[in-house]
């Protein structure tokens, strides 16, 4: 019985591997996770950096997996990276970067969901409606009380507008709305410079205005010290607006100042992706501006750069109102109807970030409601506080946006939000980007003239130290030239031998950036060349 039960085990066991040989085994399921820029979410854009890498990208049915980090610096100009979406319009499931986890079943597309930050979307979304007062009993304070906007600005402590029954005149008002002073500025101001379609804009001492709402090479500086106007002369035209607007003017944070062309102008770089060339099936403009040099009225001008502005819509706006840019958005309304607004870009086309055109793309693809779009309605987008919203500007000290009302003395000013960095920011401090003596050397002569040079992100007075303690002659030295090339120079006759070090600080010429830190560096002072 043994002898049979071995010889049957092993042909059962022989039988079982025949079995195993010729019975295909069950493979398992696998399936992937794609990610994508999704470039066009909202509005048509691009994309910088990259998508995750999916090496590794193979997960087992119903296994657990956690979602990528924005491993390849992706970014979108404009946008702030919020998640992966399952869907491109951001309707579906949402899931953090580097922490989001789902259950796999099937292969999977993850959109970048892209948010429009509040900086891009402030009008209709807080603020308030001021109304000019004069309470403390200025003289013409009426003047400002009394009439409507035309024009509205600000010197980032200050807002300033034209009153459309006294056009020869400035008014000067707190954040608040309260009058501060009446100017008058003359019969140029008066009667050559029309009120209607005419922006104002603030920027190195001046309340600036087109010389005509058409093409242009010339502005009008207002110098606030002495209230003075005079004619300036730009190096290429000023460009005129579309519509009713045809005299916007705008400026920076960084200073410079500009306007933007009707829709559809000629571009010199033709169709493409790159510097002052329009994107295939779109329409643009160009924003056109240009760095100002010194201060009041004796102001001149050398040329910046084009940025080409894209938009899917043609001829939009059909009536502008007004532009005002924070140096990273640009916002351009619409009459009695809603705003679009631009993330900025050097070199590349500019791209809608905001669709809040009321008569046109106002709602779900938007993120808000249509009634928040409408600018006669701007802070609850329900109520109707302004008759005609004109004239926009921007405060680039508090980040608020501003609307004159053409039919009453009334000023909407938006909430108090500072933008991420863009193409006109201001630096956040004076840096010195490089210093030392003339033509690189690194030695100086004993009882000689030498030259002293730094090299600054923005316009300062430099002070120059020897041993600690200002030279002679180079205190509050004032920059010259325009960003790359801001410098400051210092002359100066060391009075002893060997080794020293010198040292440098930086005062921005404007109050919004921060002071530089010592800039400090060691030379060699040798003995004269030549006998006295």
């Amino acid at each position: 019985m043994q002898g049979v039960g071995l010889r049957g085990l092993i042909a059962c066991a022989l039988s079982f591997a025949l079995l195993l040989i010729s019975t295909p085994s069950a493979s398992a399921i696998n399936y992937t996770v794609t990610y994508d820029a999704n470039a066009s979410m909202f509005q048509a854009g691009v994309t910088s950096g990259s998508i995750p890498a999916v090496s590794g990208n193979s997960f087992a049915a119903n296994a657990t997996v956690t979602v990528a980090d924005n491993t390849g610096s992706l970014a979108r100009q404009g946008f702030t990276l919020s998640g992966w979406n399952t869907a491109s319009d951001g309707s579906g499931i949402t899931y953090a970067l580097k922490t989001g986890t789902f259950t796999i079943t099937t292969n999977v597309i993850l959109y970048a969901k892209w948010s429009i930050p509040a900086s891009a979307r402030l009008i209709g979304s807080g603020g308030s409606v001021i109304t000019i007062v004069n309470t403390n009993s200025v003289t013409n304070g009426t003047y400002c009380t009394g009439g409507s906007v035309r024009g509205v600005t600000s010197d980032g402590t200050y807002m300033y507008f034209r009153p459309s029954t006294y056009p020869a005149y400035i008014c000067k008002l707190t954040m608040g709305g309260v009058v501060v002073s009446v100017n008058n500025v003359g019969t140029v101001l008066g009667s050559t410079i029309p009120t209607d379609s005419m922006a104002l804009s603030y920027s190195s001492g001046c309340l600036f205005v087109r010389g005509t709402g058409g093409a242009t090479t010339t502005v009008y500086c207002i110098d606030v010290s002495d209230w003075t106007i005079t004619a300036r002369t730009l190096p290429t035209t000023l460009m005129a607006g579309q519509g009713w607007g045809t005299g916007n003017l705008i400026d920076f944070p960084d200073g410079r100042i500009g306007s933007v062309s009707q829709p559809n102008q000629t571009l010199s770089g033709g169709i493409g992706t790159g510097a002052n060339q329009c994107p295939s099936g779109m329409n643009c403009k160009i924003l056109r501006l240009f760095n100002v040099i010194g201060s009041g009225k004796t102001v001149t001008f050398t040329n910046s750069e084009d940025i080409i502005l894209a938009d899917s819509d043609n001829l939009w706006p059909g009536d502008e109102h007004g532009i005002a840019t924070d140096g990273t958005y640009l916002y351009e309304i619409q009459y009695n109807a809603g705003y679009k607004v631009w993330a900025l870009r050097s070199n590349a086309p500019s791209y809608v970030v905001f669709n809040g055109d009321a008569s046109a793309a106002c709602g779900a693809s938007t993120g808000v409601s249509p009634s928040s779009c409408l600018i006669n309605n701007p802070v609850d987008g329900t109520t109707s506080l302004m008759s005609n919203a004109t004239y926009i500007g921007h405060n680039h000290a508090t980040g608020t946006y501003m609307m004159g009302d053409y039919s009453n003395p009334k000023i909407y000013v938006s909430n108090s939000i500072l933008p991420p960095a863009g193409p006109g920011s201001l630096p956040a401090a004076a840096v010195f980007n490089s210093y030392g003596l003339g033509s690189g050397l690194t030695s100086a002569t004993y009882r000689a003239n030498n030259s002293i040079t730094v090299n600054l992100n923005t316009s300062s007075l430099v002070t120059f130290y020897s041993k600690g303690k200002p030279i002679i002659g180079c205190r509050n030295v004032s920059t010259s030239g325009v960003s790359p090339n801001i410098v400051a120079t210092c002359t100066w006759r060391p009075a002893a031998h060997g080794p020293m070090y010198l040292s440098i600080t930086a005062t921005p010429k404007n109050s919004q950036i921060a002071p530089s830190g010592t800039g400090q560096f060691q030379i060699f002072v040798g003995a004269r060349t030549s006998k006295r």
